[in-house]
């Protein structure tokens, strides 16, 4: 178990790393953290390619968070978001009341386009995605339900392309009896 703070100021969190079964960890509070406030501000170095562990930032955009999003699970049910609104902070929000020992978790669908490495969700949600792929593969209604959680950058890409009407012409293939030989 590895204790670490984060953060500065009245945005001070306290999380551990924990094993949750063989092979797997997960990031978990030590004390209560409210809802709408940050669990745990991330800091690390900007790349422009993505790995398995870091976390999307932009278009073309992504970090790797000192560690931390490589052990901070998905769920699509989560207990935080990833907040972009300061692209040069990013941290992750409280979606709800976390109550001390409750694992903090995030959605990877809200903020990565394409996950580098697909994997079959556990979470064990009414609504899970089942695979994780990322955001452009999820429904326009699985889109929708994200609402505010999803990246700015992301909703804001998807709706201009959803917008654009399609021109390309309807044609359908006759049956193959009715088709001129």
């Amino acid at each position: 178990m590895t204790e670490l703070g984060m953060g500065s100021g009245a945005h001070r969190a306290v999380v551990e790393f924990k094993k949750i079964r063989e092979g797997h960890v997960g990031l978990f509070a030590t004390h209560h953290i409210a809802n709408g406030d940050v669990a745990v501000a991330l800091s690390g170095r900007n790349l422009q390619t993505p790995t398995r562990f870091s976390v999307q930032i932009g278009d073309g955009r992504h970090a790797d968070k000192d560690g931390l999003v490589e052990h901070t699970n998905h769920s699509c049910t989560p207990s935080t978001f990833l907040d972009l609104s300061d692209p040069k902070a990013p941290r992750l929000r409280a979606l709800r009341d976390i109550a001390l020992g409750d694992e903090i978790t995030f959605d990877y669908c809200a903020c990565e386009e394409d996950m580098s490495t697909p994997f079959d969700c556990e979470c064990g949600a009414d609504r899970c995605y089942g695979t994780i792929k990322g955001y452009r593969y999820l429904t326009p209604d699985q889109r929708e339900r994200l609402g505010d959680r999803a990246s700015p950058w992301l909703a804001a890409k998807y709706a201009e392309q959803e917008m654009i009407p399609d021109i390309s012409p309807s044609v359908e293939a006759a049956p193959i009896s009715a088709r001129a030989v």
